[in-house]
């Protein structure tokens, strides 16, 4: 439908208020201005500068729905693999990356054991993590995406709810390999 630009938040709303969704972004009065969450079947994007917290801000909506139970892929196209899996272990584990050190060394607490252990099994669980792509082109990268989401599928049964794809400025297509 047509909406009066003229109260941009009320119209804004008007167009989710038929929506829900148990996909969320996180933040509450996101998702309440959003008529609930993210429209299962749309694509939403993120941009901002460099080095403004796109990935963290990724990472956390991937681990808010992961929490609910939901699986998510997480696609990068970086060399940051395993900056991307501590990050989402620090995050989960509610401390920085100094206090995990602290807790780790020079022995491991039980309880720190435990939780650490609880969350790789969520992660295990619900994370379908695609880091640092073969190829950087699109047709490639789909295909990839293809192969993960079907073992996920013939080894759990279900398809993920959500998919991120962190930093895909960086695909090209073989179409385009001319530009």
């Amino acid at each position: 439908g047509l909406y009066d630009l003229s109260h941009p938040i009320k119209d804004f709303k008007q167009m989710f208020e038929n929506t829900t969704s148990d996909v969320t972004w996180g933040i509450k009065d996101f998702d309440d201005l959003l008529g609930g969450g993210l429209i299962r079947g749309t694509q939403s994007v993120l941009l901002s500068p460099t080095n403004c917290g796109k990935t963290t801000v990724c990472i956390n909506v991937a681990i808010q729905n992961i929490l609910k139970g939901h699986d998510v892929l997480f696609l990068t196209h970086e060399d940051l693999d395993m900056n991307i899996m501590a990050k989402f272990r620090y995050s989960l584990l509610k401390m920085s990356k100094s206090e995990v050190y602290q807790k780790m060394y020079p022995a491991i607490d039980d309880q720190f054991f435990s939780d650490v252990t609880r969350i790789n099994k969520l992660l295990m669980d619900h994370l379908i993590y695609v880091g640092k792509t073969k190829s950087f082109y699109v047709e490639d990268v789909i295909a990839e995406i293809r192969v993960r989401i079907e073992e996920n599928y013939n080894e759990k049964g279900r398809y993920p709810s959500l998919m991120i794809d962190d930093y895909p400025a960086k695909l090209q297509s073989h179409k385009m390999k001319d530009f």
